[in-house]
């Protein structure tokens, strides 16, 4: 008798978790699943269970290495499922959708928004609704989720979260969770927004509609689609390369260079280099040349000379700055870096060489002007200058044990970073300049072997993170110098190592630490393929600036800290710099004139030095 009960017990659960399913699908919570099955009879049949199948208006269904989809026009076509709104019964909700866009051009009388998904109609109708759109020209997902109805002049309560697309010419599953208090964003499982919502019904009562509704049309393909009437745990997919260095290296940059204290790495004097012996910096980088002139570089015996005396002046590595601005177009509307200082501001700062480094400046226009967007082809001469600067740069930091940080900014406001505006100027096809801007850093990685086999080279960008550049699906000039850089290392087997130095991706000012974290995640997405292909040669690295009196922070560091500041002292920063030291064999801290830092003041940085060592040895130490 015992066991007949037993039985009926177990086939009664088996009955109810049977009916769990079909009502749910195959995961708890789904309300609509897509799965990419070939359409019929012009339905979309909903997998879920609930019936909520979706009628399409001029959507193909097509197969595309070997799975299927929907095919979006951007002109006219969506999916419409009309009952979905009775489905949808939480406050929290998660949406999965695998995208693949095609041209998205921005459209007059379309707005900058096309929408992949959305249940609560448009977004300016006033009603409760969700969405998740893709900007024009594929430029960046925005997710977003609004409240209510709006009553006279109050406005809606609206939540957003939004990242870049990495890849706009792959499929990518895109996740949009809203969680009791939270709504993130996740590109293939990688955590890239998230911002805080309240714990409050959605009352949708308008269809989901899929690939568009008027006016917002998606041109592209639709593989998979699923939405959950809960907030689903995402496993986060935490790419973490194995790390090179046991404790990160420390480099310290500033923009405070030849151009207020004539500190150019040749001027460089012990009394100078003495000043850094008591920083918690492995090392610092100096300009051999500087950036904004054609100043010619020295005999390969004085550089070498100045090399073995600061090696025997101090134990910190100096670092040589490379700037590939030296092969830039400088337009005639470009006010270079020195016009910026006013006689004004003279007695603020040392006047040792301004004078005369502006001189330079100015004597360098001709050299600059003379150049078609990017000295590709040498017919300026820019070129071989730089390959010069950069084979002796090599040798300097092979002679001091470091490696060279490479600037590839453009300083002269010119079109160098553009590929088809460098096209149009040389004459050229778009392909013929990312070819030869490629054969620029193969070239470098061949100078490197020869002269310096193993260095490091830390840039501040390298642009390999953006595939739309300008939203013209192509990279940035800086992207293929770093491209033929790491393709000729990895078939030559070169031990050289290539770092992109997170200026862009990461930024050096951030408020709070949980959009620190969000950016690295971000950042490991955008250079995932770059790092799998060339493990040997490319790596990534932290950046951060520091300060010590946020009253004495002004310019740009000022508006990035905000108001109000949350680093008043040193000691604020320490999260930030263990999240870096945690992911990074190398930081490097961007030190500008605007933090009241002044490296080469000898009032100023040795009691500066003094307050940031226990801060750094605290965080190599794990505390």
């Amino acid at each position: 008798m015992r066991n007949r009960m037993m039985d009926r017990m177990f086939l009664t659960l088996m009955i109810g978790w049977m009916a769990i399913f079909t009502v749910y699908g195959k995961e708890e919570g789904v309300i609509f699943e897509y799965d990419g099955a070939e359409i019929q009879d012009g339905i979309l049949k909903d997998k879920s269970g609930r019936g909520n199948d979706g009628t399409l208006n001029g959507v193909k269904w097509i197969e595309e290495g070997g799975k299927g989809g929907l095919a979006f026009n951007g002109s006219d076509s969506f999916v419409e499922v009309k009952n979905f709104a009775s489905s949808q019964t939480s406050d929290e909700f998660t949406v999965e959708i695998t995208v693949k866009p095609g041209d998205n051009p921005k459209k007059k009388g379309m707005g900058n928004y096309r929408l992949l998904i959305g249940a609560g109609g448009e977004w300016w109708s006033g009603q409760s609704a969700w969405a998740l759109y893709l900007l024009e020209n594929n430029r960046a997902l925005v997710g977003c989720v609004r409240y209510g109805e709006k009553t006279g002049k109050e406005e809606n309560e609206v939540y957003t979260v939004s990242c870049p697309l990495s890849h706009p010419d792959a499929f990518q599953k895109i996740t949009l969770v809203k969680s009791r208090d939270k709504l993130k964003l996740f590109v293939d499982s990688f955590l890239t927004g998230s911002v805080d919502a309240p714990k409050k019904m959605i009352s949708v009562t308008q269809p989901l509609s899929i690939g568009g509704m008027p006016s917002r049309f998606f041109n592209g393909v639709i593989r998979e689609v699923k939405v959950h009437n809960c907030a689903k745990e995402i496993k986060e997919f935490s790419y973490k390369p194995k790390k090179m260095r046991e404790v990160p290296y420390l480099l310290m940059v500033t923009s405070m260079d030849e151009v207020i204290s004539g500190t150019a790495l040749l001027d460089v004097k012990r009394e100078t280099i003495a000043l850094f012996d008591n920083a918690p910096y492995d090392g610092m980088a100096f300009n051999l040349v500087d950036i904004y002139s054609a100043q010619p570089l020295a005999d390969e015996e004085t550089v070498m000379a100045k090399a073995r005396e600061l090696k025997s002046a101090t134990k910190k590595d100096i670092w040589p700055r490379v700037n590939l601005n030296r092969i830039y177009q400088r337009l005639p509307k470009c006010h270079y870096y020195a016009d910026k200082w006013k006689m004004e501001d003279a007695a603020q700062m040392p006047k040792q060489g301004v004078v005369e480094v502006n001189d330079i400046r100015k004597r360098s226009t001709p050299y600059f002007s003379r150049i078609k967007g990017v000295d590709v082809y040498d017919e300026a001469g820019a070129l071989s200058d730089f390959y010069g600067i950069w084979r002796l740069s090599a040798k300097f930091s092979k002679a001091m044990g470091s490696g060279i940080w490479f600037d590839m900014e453009d300083y002269h406001g010119g079109v160098a970073y553009h590929v088809n505006k460098v096209a149009e100027a040389q004459g050229k096809t778009e392909a013929e300049i990312i070819e030869a801007l490629k054969n620029i850093g193969a070239k470098l990685a061949d100078i490197a072997e020869e002269e310096h086999p193993g260095m490091p080279v830390i840039t501040a960008f390298t642009y390999l993170g953006n595939t739309n550049f300008n939203s013209r699906r192509c990279y940035a000039s800086p992207a293929y110098v770093t491209q033929g850089m790491l393709e000729r290392a990895k078939a030559k087997d070169y031990s050289l190592r290539v770092y992109d130095g997170g200026e862009i991706e990461i930024g050096y000012v951030n408020r709070q630490i949980e959009a620190l974290r969000i950016k690295i995640s971000k950042r490991w997405l955008f250079y995932l393929a770059w790092l799998e292909k060339f493990p040997k040669n490319f790596g990534l690295t932290g950046t951060i600036t520091l300060w010590n009196d946020a009253a004495k922070v002004s310019a740009w560091t000022k508006k990035a800290a905000g108001d109000p500041n949350p680093f008043q002292t040193l000691n604020d920063f320490k999260p930030f710099l263990k999240e870096l030291y945690a992911h990074y064999d190398y930081i490097w801290l961007y030190q500008p004139m605007c933090i009241d830092y002044k490296p080469f003041d000898p009032d100023i940085a040795p009691k500066f030095h003094e307050k940031l060592r226990p801060l750094i040895d605290g965080v190599k130490g794990g505390n």
